[in-house]
Formats: C-alpha cells, sequence, structure tokens
C-alpha cells in the first residue's frame, strides 16, 4: 500500500471473514483521529451514558473546552435516549460561550436522529454536517479523511443497528491490542508458519519477499501521486514502483479501481507505470457489475490478450467467466450442455 488509507477495506473484510492476517507500517484505521471522533459520535447516540465519548464530541464544537465539555456531559449523560437531549441551550446550565458549540452539536445529532438511524446513515450525516468543516480547518489532507469516513460507512453498510456495530469495532480494537501485544491466541497469532495475509506499505516491506503480491490502488494521480507528477518527482515513485514489483517470487497483480472519489464520481485510468510494462508480460483480468446484481469476473487464459474493452462484445463462451455475490462468493454455476450450444446455433 502507498498509505494506511489504502488498506482499510481489505482489512474491514479480512477481520469479518476471521482469516489471519499481519499489519506492518502506517497508522492503523482505527486510531485515526477523524474515525475515533465519529466512532465517538455513534457512541453517544448509542450510549448516552458514555461520558468518554461524550468529552471528545464536545471537545470539537466552537467554544467547547474540557471545562465546559465536562460540565455539559455530566448533565445530558442522565438521558436514556439520544433523542431527548435535543433541547434549548436553555434548558441546560450550559457556560455563554460554550452556546454556539452546543446548538453545533444539537444540529449534528438532529441529522444523525432524522438520518435513518443505521450507522452507515449515521456515519454519513456526520461527515456532512459542522464535522466536515473542521476536518477542513484542522488538515490539509481533509478530502482524504472524508474519503476515509465513506470507507467507515460503505463498512457499517451491513449492519442495521448500531450497537453491533460498535460491538464489532471493539473486538476489532481487541484483536489488534492482542496482536501488537504478542497475544498468543490461536485464532490470530497461532504457529509462526500459520498461512496468513501480509498488509504492508512498501517502505515496511524492502527487503522482504513473498511468493504472491498484490499492489494495490495503481491508479494515475495516486501511484504516481498527482504531487508527484508536479514536483518532478516521477523518479522517486517510479523506484517505490520496482521496489514494489520485486517483493514478489511467482505471481504478481497490478490492481487498480475503477471508479473512487467522494463528492464525486471519478473514473480511473490505470497508472503510468502499468501502461509501461509491456503487454506481452502480463494477462489482464477486469471486473464489471452484470445487470442481474452479480459481479461477473472473466478471465483469459490465452497469453496476453485483453478481455474486453469499454466498446467490446458481451461475454463470449470462449471466455472461461465466474460470477461472485457482492460479498465476494462464488456463485453457483449451472453445467454447461452440449445440446443447449447445438441448440443456440
Amino acid at each position: 500500500f502507498r498509505s494506511s488509507a489504502h488498506s482499510q477495506a481489505l482489512e474491514f473484510e479480512l477481520m469479518r471473514r476471521d482469516i489471519p492476517y499481519e499489519y506492518r507500517g502506517g497508522q492503523k484505521f482505527f486510531e485515526r483521529a477523524h474515525i475515533k471522533d465519529v466512532v465517538c459520535f455513534l457512541r453517544v447516540a448509542h450510549n448516552p451514558q458514555d461520558e468518554v465519548a461524550w468529552m471528545r464530541v464536545l471537545g470539537l464544537q466552537t467554544g467547547i473546552g474540557d471545562a465546559s465539555a465536562s460540565a455539559i456531559a455530566t448533565q445530558v449523560k442522565v438521558a436514556t435516549e439520544f433523542g431527548r437531549i435535543l433541547v434549548s441551550a436553555d434548558a441546560l446550565r450550559v457556560p455563554k460561550r460554550a452556546q454556539d458549540g452546543w446548538r453545533e452539536f444539537q444540529a449534528i445529532a438532529r441529522d444523525m436522529v432524522e438520518s435513518g438511524k443505521t450507522p452507515a446513515h449515521m456515519i454519513r450525516a456526520v461527515s456532512s454536517s459542522t464535522y466536515r468543516d473542521y476536518l477542513e480547518r484542522e488538515y490539509p489532507n481533509w478530502r482524504e479523511r472524508l474519503e476515509d469516513l465513506e470507507q467507515l460507512a460503505l463498512f457499517a453498510e451491513t449492519y442495521q443497528e448500531v450497537g453491533p456495530f460498535l460491538n464489532d469495532i471493539a473486538l476489532y480494537d481487541e484483536v489488534v491490542a492482542g496482536r501488537d501485544g504478542g497475544s498468543t491466541n490461536a485464532a490470530r497469532a497461532g504457529a509462526s508458519d500459520e498461512e496468513r495475509m501480509v498488509l504492508s506499505t512498501i517502505h515496511q516491506a524492502k527487503g522482504l519477499e513473498w511468493d504472491t503480491v498484490f499492489i494495490l490502488h495503481l491508479a494515475e494521480g495516486s501511484f504516481p501521486s498527482r504531487r508527484a507528477i508536479a514536483e518532478d518527482g516521477m523518479e522517486e515513485e517510479r523506484r517505490l514502483f520496482y521496489v514494489a514489483v520485486t517483493r514478489a517470487r511467482k505471481r504478481l497483480f497490478l490492481t487498480y479501481p475503477m471508479t473512487s472519489g467522494y463528492d464525486t464520481l471519478q473514473f480511473n485510468q490505470p497508472s503510468t507505470f502499468v501502461e509501461e510494462v509491456p503487454a506481452r508480460l502480463f494477462d489482464r483480468v477486469e471486473l464489471r457489475e452484470a445487470t442481474n446484481g452479480y459481479h461477473s469476473v472473466s478471465v483469459n487464459r490465452s497469453g496476453s490478450k485483453t478481455v474486453w474493452s469499454d466498446d467490446a462484445a458481451p461475454w463470449s463462451d470462449e471466455e472461461e467467466v465466474i460470477e461472485v455475490d457482492r460479498i465476494g462468493e462464488k456463485k453457483p454455476q449451472p453445467p454447461r450442455s452440449f445440446l443447449r450450444s447445438i441448440d443456440e446455433l
């Protein structure tokens, strides 16, 4: 990975499927400040008695310091339901300088309540609120942080209630803590030769090799980065690409997302570095969403021939087609019939 932000979707899936993995390099997803912020918004919505979460979310608001946050949290944490805190500042003993901030929080809370109460809707309600303005003020990479929050929302879409979502996040934290602390839990640590997936930044992978390597996010503007292109840093990026591809002993997969973006949908082009590799050196595998709601995966094993392009015809009988559902499970295929082929003729 170029950064830990590119690893979270895969890390979520590995955690959900209980696949052993090792994480190397970069800050872990749930340790990032903006992720903790939004999770705390969900925590106070689920459990208004959570004083630690109250202190964090109130501290993000205009004019609310530690003393004001503590005073407000002491009053609102007695509520049994999140919706009951949506009262005017006059109904609470809120210091004058903190009243604007308290109204800002109420606006966010109201959007969360009205969003549908699923964790994904609540996350998006927070990320589109004045919290977005806070990120823009505080962080130069605020757009990347918004994309992180959208990834969190996508992960949360499989949950209908906030409680199970927060429980799984807590479980994730326990797993990471156990792994980093040298836990002997068989499900995660196991023997030294246990099969596991390794998630690593390119820098952390220097000097190491694996039989199979997947390089992710090889899209133009991401690898090489826009900054490198603008600041004449292509040679350094090309050197990193060389380091990445030479980590593979036997099999190398170069991948890029066809679309990305938070505010607007962006169609990606493969990295310049991928285009520079002679076509005879690799087979091409492409993914598209089928009209029946499944994702079709077409794999052509006839050398370097491309499976299809944007203007190509639909799948042909000469191509091997595998269909998987939205969580990656292979869809059972009916057996091919010779008589059926004759009828089609």
